[in-house]
């Protein structure tokens, strides 16, 4: 049988591709990871829109005109809110594409971890408030 040659004199092509696929696979799930905590953060939203009010399509629009008006603010004034939660997505896009992680995902999920901590809290307060159905 014969000997696949070294690639770039240290790896076989057999071990270059499965070490390819390893760093890969590794940059997707880090991706993956960000974009979760980026739709995370939209559900948490309306969990706690949905406790506030009574409707049910009240809460889902209340949610999703929440997250435009962040992302829309996030675009308008990019260098300022850095940091901002709807700018995860575009974090995790630019790992998957480059390879690196930029500084400003470390703060921006930071923030997005507390502020969704902030919004379960707050919507167990005011569930709890709310007379029960029984």
């Amino acid at each position: 049988m014969p000997q696949t040659p070294p690639l770039y004199g240290w790896m076989t092509g057999l071990e270059f591709l499965v070490h390819c696929g390893r760093l890969c696979g590794m940059l997707v799930l880090r991706s993956l990871l960000l974009y979760w905590v980026s739709l995370a953060i939209i559900g948490t939203l309306t969990i706690l829109f949905s406790s506030l009010l009574r409707s049910a399509a009240g809460a889902a629009f209340s949610a999703l005109g929440a997250v435009a008006v962040l992302s829309v603010l996030s675009a308008l004034f990019a260098d300022a809110l850095a940091w901002s939660p709807s700018r995860l997505s575009g974090y995790a896009a630019s790992l998957l594409i480059t390879g690196t992680v930029e500084a400003a995902v470390w703060p921006a999920l930071a923030v997005t971890v507390v502020c969704a901590a902030a919004a379960l809290t707050a919507a167990v307060g005011a569930l709890s408030r709310r007379p029960s159905l029984d």
